[in-house]
């Protein structure tokens, strides 16, 4: 993935080469709005009007080409809002006059996130019927409400901290024209994975495995948010720095209830969820290759760089343990050692596939009539496999190659890691 833009991944000391004034705590003052993006279309396959909300300082510029040249996107952590950059600890020592984003000097554009802040959310009424977003939402919204609301066609830097910094890498493979260059802070270019993910995972757990949770609909917050607190708490802390806040166990517990009271009353359960939720590869991604009585094969994402990104991750092979039959779930491969994205499910008795190397690591224990009628009449000709040689378009064009050649085909609205 990095190859793609790396070009454009240079320091913000060296990007915008202004000098650093940190006394200097001049500058204009933060303007607010929100604007409606009608019928934004997500990735889960719903629509929804809406709303995203924003602060901006400073005044776009254009250059000889017509071009804003001095616009500045910077991207909130999760569960965050844009007016997070307006502290001291932010604002006041890099958008004061003489300082490296000096707003005088450049149009600095702070939007809430989906699902955060002043932006559509689920508490605003949806709850868990809210619009299951991702990554690549949110940032298709904030590009619209650039271009469409804001009169804004290019972007000087794109940056942004946690969810900020992998929303700067989305913006990286979805619109690599659209900025001079990228700073993602406080994150990598990978899957959220490891501790991350399993932190995620005990926080939506927390609040979904609560009975008083009722599906979303509840009436007042389960107390499966306090315990969702739990694991916030330790995803935004410094060891060290709780340690000299804290260096007694009297302190330490006070210190605890305290940060836990604090998040809890701020955040809504749904919005929680929701946020932490909102990465995910396997969202809309179109089931290509049915064929009745062999298999159903899916795994192309919808934006063509990031399957190019992951086409190069492969796993080791393992050694089959279960055989191909009807329901089980294996990685499509080219050869030894090419397992990457792409799996299929058996829709037959497919024990010729355990010869060849292909090892089962999954099965369909609940909806198989539902994958028995995915729709199977393009066969191979809407993506035959890498063996037949029939992917580059489907590579190359993503979902809008899809729904303008195979607009019938079967995808993918949601998909979630769960344990038993």
């Amino acid at each position: 993935m990095a190859s793609a833009y790396a070009k454009v991944l240079i320091t913000l000391a060296v990007l915008l080469a202004s000098p650093v004034c940190l006394s200097s705590t001049d500058r204009p003052e933060p303007q607010a709005d929100s604007k409606v993006l009608q019928d934004f279309p997500f990735d889960d396959g719903s629509t929804l009007d809406l709303r995203q909300h924003y602060y901006t300082l400073g005044t776009p510029r254009r250059g000889d080409d017509g071009r804003v040249e001095n616009a500045v996107l910077i991207m909130h952590g999760t569960t965050g809002s844009g007016d997070g950059f307006l502290s001291e600890h932010f604002a006041g020592v890099l958008f004061g006059e003489g300082q490296l984003l000096d707003a005088s000097r450049y149009y600095i554009i702070l939007p809430d996130a989906i699902g955060h802040g002043l932006s559509s959310k689920p508490s605003d009424g949806l709850r868990a019927r809210f619009p299951k977003y991702t990554y690549d939402d949110m940032v298709r919204a904030q590009y619209r409400l650039l271009t469409e609301h804001l009169d804004v066609d290019h972007l000087r830097l794109v940056t942004g901290t946690s969810m900020g910094g992998m929303m700067s890498w989305v913006w990286g493979y979805t619109y690599p024209q659209f900025m001079d260059a990228l700073l993602p802070l406080a994150s990598l270019p990978v899957e959220i994975a490891g501790r991350n993910r399993m932190t995620r995972k005990m926080i939506i757990d927390a609040v979904t495995d609560d009975p008083a949770w009722k599906g979303g609909d509840y009436e007042e917050q389960p107390p499966g948010l306090k315990e969702a607190m739990y694991g916030l708490l330790f995803m935004v802390s410094s060891p060290l720095q709780y340690q000299l806040q804290a260096p007694t166990r009297e302190s330490a517990e006070t210190m605890m209830d305290t940060l836990v009271e604090r998040y809890r009353s701020r955040i809504d359960a749904n919005d929680l969820i929701y946020a932490f939720d909102a990465s995910r590869f396997y969202n809309g991604v179109h089931i290509n290759r049915v064929m009745p009585g062999y298999i159903a094969q899916f795994g192309l994402n919808p934006y063509p760089a990031v399957t190019a990104a992951w086409k190069a991750v492969t796993l080791t092979d393992d050694r089959a343990k279960a055989s191909n039959t009807i329901g089980r779930v294996a990685f499509a491969m080219t050869g030894p050692d090419t397992r990457s994205t792409q799996v299929y499910i058996n829709l037959g008795d497919n024990a010729r596939l355990d010869e060849e190397g292909f090892a089962p690591f999954g099965e369909v224990v609940a909806g198989m009539d539902v994958v028995e009628r995915l729709y199977p009449l393009y066969g191979n000709n809407a993506g035959g496999g890498m063996r037949h040689g029939r992917q580059g378009p489907l590579e190359q064009g993503g979902a809008h190659y899809v729904f303008t050649h195979y607009p019938l085909l079967d995808y993918i609205v949601n998909a979630n890691v769960v344990g038993e």
